[in-house]
């Protein structure tokens, strides 16, 4: 495999979105318009690359399936009125894929969309249908969370919603001095802490066979 021959830890990808419109710029990414097919060969795919002590970060969650204004457009959970869409439909058609490929592969990573739904980015909430925190209580993801390219809006919204990872790097958002503002507005806070896969380097996959099969240290590399 490229990346890891390169060296590299994670691979960002695979893209489990929707295939909602032939205007999609990306939906080429992604295995089909099916929910079910589309989350099942993902998990396929992703237990076959972390086989090879590569982590995939899953993406982009969720709702990202057009690139027209993909910052800003909101996707509103309420009842069916033109231009909104239902909690049924959220969860059958934008959110099946990745629950059916986390819960059957496990991946080490998970990329958060720029788009927003209800009016909050993704990157700020970690609920996303009301109340509940599908990621981790729901699904029981245990791996980290990063954002999409330019996908951080809001630092303290960002470290409520248990988002460990700004991209690219260095951070423009998440950086020491506003996470300590943040600490410092609010002594009372909790940080989440962050997943063990952050510091073994690309989320877990941080060591690799050698040529005589012995457990090797993988190679610092740029993503």
């Amino acid at each position: 495999m490229n990346d890891r021959t390169a060296g590299g830890h994670i691979l960002l990808g695979p893209t489990v979105n929707a295939q909602r419109s032939p205007l999609g710029g990306r939906s080429f990414e992604s295995f089909s318009e099916d929910p079910h097919v589309n989350g099942t060969i993902s998990a396929t795919y992703i237990n076959g690359l972390q086989s090879k002590d590569v982590a995939a970060a899953i993406k982009h969650y969720v709702a990202n399936d057009q690139e027209f204004e993909r910052s800003s457009i909101s996707m509103d959970v309420k009842q069916l009125t033109p231009g909104e869409v239902s909690e049924r439909a959220l969860r059958e058609i934008y959110l099946k894929p990745f629950q059916i490929a986390i819960h059957d592969s496990k991946p080490r990573a998970l990329t958060t969309s720029c788009n927003r739904i209800g009016g909050q980015h993704i990157s700020e909430d970690k609920r996303t249908v009301q109340d509940i925190n599908i990621l981790k209580a729901e699904w029981g993801l245990g791996g980290m969370t990063m954002s999409d390219w330019m996908g951080v809006y809001n630092t303290a919204e960002s470290i409520k919603a248990e988002l460990y990872l700004e991209m690219p790097s260095p951070p423009i958002v998440l950086t020491g001095s506003e996470v300590a503002q943040v600490c410092i507005a609010d002594p009372q806070s909790t940080l989440p802490r962050p997943p063990k896969e952050l510091h073994e380097g690309g989320a877990g996959a941080g060591r690799q066979q050698d040529g005589d099969g012995q457990a090797g240290p993988r190679r610092n590399r740029p993503l």
